[in-house]
């Protein structure tokens, strides 16, 4: 069976990349992960995604749209439901930094009065750091995305929560956005049924004894 499906997808007019295979993948290597929660919600957007290509218009302003404006230089497009950045609390360069040059790079920093870096702290190793790249600090000055932070314990707290409900023991720099998703929904700031998909960017079995000593 595996053998009468294709392997690629279908190129798009004017574009690189068309809709899915029949096996739901873009490309030989393409897949699903997105967990069985979610599939409902995969479902519409797939059905939405056919029903628009089915379009003879849609199709045509995608290939115009690939043809003058992918790859080159377009104003940004808002998406302020998805432009959240979760940063720890100790290291809150996009939140807290002022603009200066680190590493070579002209950025926000976590800095003193006098200008000089300030030590950062995070209890995740990737986020140990006292500032953010220029693409944050742009989207920061540009209004097109916010930022929070989450502090050490909320880390801890949302990690050991992932592990005794889905068996899953994340990173501690992913359970920093997992915090967040905590606390807004907890707040009230993501409405009640509202589907979030989030990435888990690494595995925890890094981080524990980090969590064994917190705990």
């Amino acid at each position: 069976m595996r053998d009468l499906l294709p392997s690629r997808a279908p190129v798009a007019p004017g574009g690189t990349m068309g809709d899915p295979g029949v096996r739901g993948r873009f490309g030989e290597y393409g897949g699903r992960y997105a967990p069985e929660s979610l599939a409902e919600a995969c479902r519409q957007v797939d059905e939405a995604f056919r029903d628009a290509w089915a379009d003879p218009g849609f199709r045509g302003a995608l290939a115009r749209l690939l043809a003058v404006h992918a790859g080159r230089p377009t104003p940004l497009t808002p998406a302020h439901r998805l432009s959240v950045g979760v940063e720890a609390e100790g290291g809150a360069g996009a939140s807290r930094g002022r603009l200066g040059v680190l590493h070579g790079s002209r950025s926000l920093f976590l800095q003193d009065g006098d200008g000089q870096i300030i030590q950062a702290h995070s209890i995740a190793a990737g986020l140990d750091y006292p500032g953010v790249g220029p693409e944050h600090a742009h989207l920061r000055d540009l209004g097109r995305a916010r930022y929070v932070t989450v502090t050490d314990d909320e880390a801890v707290r949302a990690a050991v929560r992932l592990a005794r409900t889905e068996g899953i023991v994340p990173a501690l720099e992913s359970a920093h956005a997992l915090a967040w998703v905590i606390r807004a929904a907890d707040r009230g700031d993501l409405p009640a049924g509202s589907t979030v998909l989030m990435t888990s960017s690494g595995r925890g079995d890094k981080d524990v004894s980090t969590l064994k000593e917190m705990l």
